[in-house]
């Protein structure tokens, strides 16, 4: 405990210094800074975070996430919103945003230097896990800095158009693409179901521990929305995601034994009705938990992870070096897609990265934030970790669909340095 103790101080003194060395920089380049933030300062940060929000969420929509250049145009709006926040901060990430990097840092290093040494680097860099996880490296810096130069009111707005743009892209998917389409298929009725339901999995947690979303007559139907379409999606990592969130909420958010009471009956209830009406049950479970696999074994509700992680166990699929790595490998889990592309050198160093927003929402706790703010970045956190078991890229990629996780965590981290509330 003593080392770890010792080591946290030199990791955040070398951050200190790696940050005011920034901030000089910056102040030489763009002037001294006010301290206090501005009407205007705050009201341009607000308007910038709230597009980025409608842009990211919108752009998955199918008619738009056609147009070929759409992704690429959504992740080069973070461009200019950094610049920006560059210059109004003066290059102030404060010394946890940058400490929280470190670990990403050394995982660069790691894939760059093995590429080298086994002479093809292409390889090893060519992997989605390295480009998403450093676009998420990117979006947390951003986040950093405007928790220099924006206040509450920025976050509480973007939430706000995050949650409406969500609503508008369900509402939109549900008439246009499953009244039209069978939900007894066996196919996916929405392709591009892991870069949305994460979004429309935050889009939950933002309703269900917000402020903003407290009232009972706009968060009930907003989660019936929501809640609905997630299911629909059959996205299956995002299921178990979705319920380890509502055990968070049920347990450290909802108040009052009667009202803890009537949420277990309803949702007992429910589950009753499901596995009683043979209707239900068919479709719920069978059509869309399911999707028609009940008969192929855990492997085919699994779509073939069961079979991926004995393979890799069994050291039957891509031998080569564990402690290196063979580059770029593709399997539906982050840690072995890590341990087959990078080897184990670099799964620990990103996995630490996968935890800072977790740290981050300890982080808020420390500084005495608001109870709600604290849940809502623990709950995400703890999701959309467990779906870096099922999925390649989660909690990082694929593209921004992350951002708002990564985006708050640093934004918190930045703010708890003063413990400044948040929301």
């Amino acid at each position: 405990m003593k080392y770890l103790t010792t080591f946290q101080h030199s990791t955040l003194s070398c951050a200190d210094k790696i940050s005011s060395l920034l901030h000089r920089l910056g102040t030489k380049l763009f002037g001294e800074r006010k301290e206090a933030i501005s009407k205007k300062q705050s009201t341009a940060a607000t308007v910038l975070f709230s597009l980025l929000c409608a842009f990211s969420v919108l752009s998955q929509t199918d008619f738009i996430s056609a147009i070929p250049l759409v992704r690429l145009l959504v992740i080069a709006l973070w461009v200019p919103v950094f610049l920006y926040a560059a210059v109004r901060s003066r290059l102030d990430f404060g010394k946890r945003v940058i400490a929280s990097l470190f670990p990403l840092i050394i995982f660069d290093i790691l894939v760059l230097l093995i590429g080298v040494l086994r002479g093809c680097p292409g390889v090893y860099l060519s992997s989605p896990v390295f480009y998403a996880a450093n676009l998420s490296a990117f979006v947390f810096a951003v986040g950093g800095l405007f928790g220099k130069i924006a206040d509450a009111d920025m976050l509480k707005q973007g939430i706000k158009v995050y949650v409406v743009c969500t609503l508008l892209v369900a509402l939109y998917t549900i008439l246009t693409t499953f009244f039209t389409e069978s939900l007894s298929s066996y196919f996916y009725v929405y392709s591009r179901k892991n870069s949305l339901a994460p979004i429309v999995l935050t889009a939950i947690c933002c309703v269900l521990f917000l402020k903003p979303f407290a009232r009972k007559e706009w968060r009930t139907p907003l989660l019936m929305i929501l809640g609905t379409f997630l299911v629909l999606l059959k996205s299956r990592s995002n299921f178990i995601g979705f319920f380890a969130v509502l055990v968070i909420w049920y347990v450290f958010s909802l108040n009052g034994k009667e009202s803890r009471k009537q949420v277990l009956y309803n949702l007992l209830t429910a589950a009753f009705l499901i596995l009683a009406v043979s209707t239900l049950r068919e479709l719920v479970i069978d059509n869309i938990l399911l999707n028609h696999r009940a008969g192929e074994g855990l492997s085919g509700i699994s779509s073939g992870r069961t079979d991926q992680i004995a393979e890799v166990v069994e050291g039957t699929v891509i031998p080569g070096s564990r402690l290196f790595g063979n580059g770029y490998t593709y399997i539906e889990s982050l840690p072995l897609a890590v341990i087959l592309s990078y080897g184990v050198l670099s799964l620990i160093p990103l996995v630490a990265f996968a935890f800072v927003p977790l740290h981050a929402a300890l982080c808020a706790k420390r500084a005495k934030l608001p109870a709600e703010f604290v849940l809502f970045l623990f709950a995400i956190s703890v999701a959309f970790l467990i779906n870096g078991i099922f999925e390649e890229r989660a909690p990082f990629g694929p593209g921004t669909t992350y951002f708002m996780l990564w985006f708050v965590s640093a934004f918190s981290l930045s703010k708890s340095e003063n413990a400044e509330s948040v929301l």
